[in-house]
């Protein structure tokens, strides 16, 4: 079988490779070329643009987004390659033990050689843990309560679905604490404890039996100390493709013919806003799994193809072929920003905030009211980086560019999610927000900052947080029409993004905060003109100089944003 003039470049290296003009080649009669055609069909519909090949001595890959494709040789017919014979009984079933070796092998050297990972004492165990023991065939695990006590431990992170499971309550504590049978486990639970034996761990973590369910004073105890249950573990466990306790861990690629190949299809971890990616990855939609594993300094993840390894220092899956998105939130780039302890580092710390926002907010939560919890324990290792007061999801070092956010699709919000958050806080809005690139991405651009933050308060409770925000600034009075804001008076035009789809009815002010590529605004709304207090409702853009003319010979006054169920005054 011979090349074409496409398709004879791939035969060594690396290359990027156009979908369309494969697809050309093979019309033409280019049987490799319809080969790669055939292969692209097993991701999204052959639809691609671009992808990426590389060859060596025993297969071929083709990438496209966060799928990649490998053939191998068959037994059974010769190939243009002369790839080796691969057995159909050569696959990677998740649960083989060469599998459990390889995440052991992963394990060990992260242990030893990673200057980021590397855990020099045993560190106290959580309040309460499992005890499974090290035999394999044992059949009962223990809940054991912990005073002071050290030793390895392993976290479990999965996704509870709809089903109902065991869990820990008040009235069978006691016998928990005398044992528990694996078999009235869930599978996920079941599938962990064989991975932590096989690892020759003998404690584990998981929630919903060390956390008494039901019980707020608990929970809310627990809750609490999130940030060092998953930053002391040895290894979390990610229960990445399931989508309930009883989907299990382990899965296996199976092998497809394509042509005179086998192919078999990985997906890796997706980056950040893959939509499509939710179907293979539920757990990487959730919000608490994202805590979970920017927190735990090591994470093995069981996808529905391979076994991903991601820890402070580096990612690696079995294929072989991870890769980084642009956007993505490394472990290792987390780790650096927290503990390099330069000024540079600190600046790197208000955009990682900002990015780490940008990503949570996207993900799914069961209750609204865990927006605040479910990203609390990030917030507590951010905080012992960095000289700053956190106020209900922004830092008062970085307020005034905290404070840009926009929703990114401004929705009717419920009485739960109005009540949770102040209005200038990212939580206080339902679904995903962002910011202008500049101020979440490796700075491009040194904003200009065009008002001062000058007295912030917050009121917790155990889920929701009121308070309010002193700004010294200026402002302008706008009329608020459709998606523009305007003073027909000063001849100007702002656009506006609303952060809910309801124009709520009242005065409405614009504030210059910053200027990236444009000017930045917050558009208030007047609660009380004798107090000087206001709700943030949406974010303003103004791509001219007018407002900031303008703005600039107002002057400047003090002016608190609260919410609506609580004022404060000068």
């Amino acid at each position: 079988m011979s090349s074409c003039t496409m398709c004879k470049y791939l035969n060594y290296g690396e290359q990027d490779v156009s979908g369309k003009a494969l697809l050309q080649s093979a019309t033409t009669g280019c049987l490799v070329c319809a080969l790669f055609c055939d292969a692209l069909k097993l991701i999204n519909d052959g639809a691609v643009s671009r992808c990426n090949t590389a060859r060596n001595k025993h297969s071929l890959q083709i990438t496209v987004g966060f799928r990649t494709i490998i053939m191998q040789g068959r037994e059974d017919v010769s190939n243009p390659w002369n790839f080796p014979a691969m057995s159909r009984l050569n696959t990677n079933w998740t649960g083989s033990p060469d599998s459990i070796q390889r995440a052991a092998q992963w394990l060990q050297a992260c242990i030893t050689r990673h200057r980021r990972c590397g855990q020099s004492l045993e560190p106290l165990l959580p309040d309460r843990i499992l005890d499974i023991g090290l035999s394999l065939s044992s059949n009962i695990i223990v809940l054991q309560e912990t005073i002071d006590q050290r030793d390895r431990y392993i976290c479990l992170s999965y996704c509870w679905g709809l089903s109902e499971f065991i869990s820990t309550t008040r009235d069978n504590i006691s016998s928990h604490k005398e044992g528990i049978q694996l078999q009235s486990l869930p599978q996920t639970f079941r599938d962990a404890i064989f991975v932590s034996r096989a690892l020759n761990i003998r404690y584990i973590w998981i929630d919903s039996l060390c956390i008494i369910q039901n019980d707020d004073r608990d929970w809310s105890t627990q809750a609490q100390k999130m940030a060092a249950i998953y930053s002391n573990s040895y290894l979390t466990i990610s229960a990445a493709s399931g989508r309930c306790a009883d989907s299990g861990l382990f899965s296996e690629p199976l092998p497809v013919n394509i042509g005179t190949l086998y192919a078999r299809v990985f997906t890796h971890l997706p980056g950040p806003s893959t939509k499509n990616s939710i179907s293979t990855w539920p757990l990487i939609s959730r919000g608490w799994a994202f805590q979970e594993r920017l927190l735990a300094p090591r994470v093995l993840h069981f996808g529905r193809d391979e076994l991903i390894w991601d820890c402070n220092e580096t990612r690696e899956c079995q294929c072989g072929t991870i890769f980084t998105f642009n956007n993505d939130i490394r472990k290792s780039d987390f780790h650096d920003a927290l503990h390099n302890g330069t000024i540079t580092s600190q600046t790197k710390l208000g955009t990682l905030w900002r990015r780490i926002v940008v990503q949570y907010c996207s993900l799914a939560l069961t209750k609204p009211s865990d927006k605040f919890p479910a990203i609390a324990g990030i917030a507590e290792v951010v905080q012992l980086s960095r000289n700053s007061a956190y106020l209900g999801g922004l830092w008062s070092d970085t307020l005034v560019l905290d404070l840009l956010w926009r929703a990114r699709e401004p929705r009717e919000d419920s009485q739960e999610i109005l009540g949770r958050a102040p209005s200038w806080s990212w939580a206080s809005v339902g679904g995903p927000i962002e910011y202008s690139q500049e101020l979440y991405l490796d700075n491009r651009r040194d904003p200009i900052i065009h008002c001062e933050f000058l007295h912030g308060e917050i009121i917790s409770t155990n889920k929701t947080k009121a308070g309010f925000v002193q700004l010294k600034c200026s402002k302008i009075k706008v009329e608020c029409i459709g998606r523009n804001l305007e003073n027909q008076l000063l001849d100007m035009y702002v656009r506006f993004y609303p952060d809910r789809t309801q124009i709520l009815d009242g005065d409405y002010y614009i504030i210059r905060m910053a200027q990236v590529w444009n000017d930045e605004l917050l558009v208030l709304r007047i609660l009380d003109a004798g107090k000087q207090t206001y709700q943030r409702v949406g974010l303003g853009e103004h791509r001219g100089g007018k407002a900031a003319a303008l703005l600039a010979r107002c002057g400047y006054s003090y002016y608190y944003i609260a919410t609506c169920r609580r004022v404060y005054v000068n």
